[in-house]
């Protein structure tokens, strides 16, 4: 879903595109995070348990995306 969307947008470049993603879900971050149950005290357990990816370059790309989604979520960071 979101951290997928976002993964293909830094992928592509389009960090500006990913980021106005994340805002439309700002007011909802906590109730995300919550609804996740994947490493809520960890991040980057959380990190690691979405990105199921085996191939190392794509696997390296999500990561990027999903870097930027852990920040959101756990944080509320929104830089690049």
């Amino acid at each position: 879903g979101l951290t997928t969307r976002v993964a293909a947008l830094v992928c592509l470049g389009r960090h500006a595109e990913a980021i106005q993603t994340l805002r439309r879900y700002e007011e909802h971050r906590l109730s995300l995070l919550s609804a996740s149950k994947l490493g809520m005290r960890d991040p980057e357990d959380w990190r690691r348990r979405v990105n199921f990816f085996q191939n190392e370059r794509v696997h390296a790309s999500y990561d990027k995306g999903a870097e930027l989604v852990k920040r959101f979520l756990f944080e509320g960071d929104l830089s690049v």
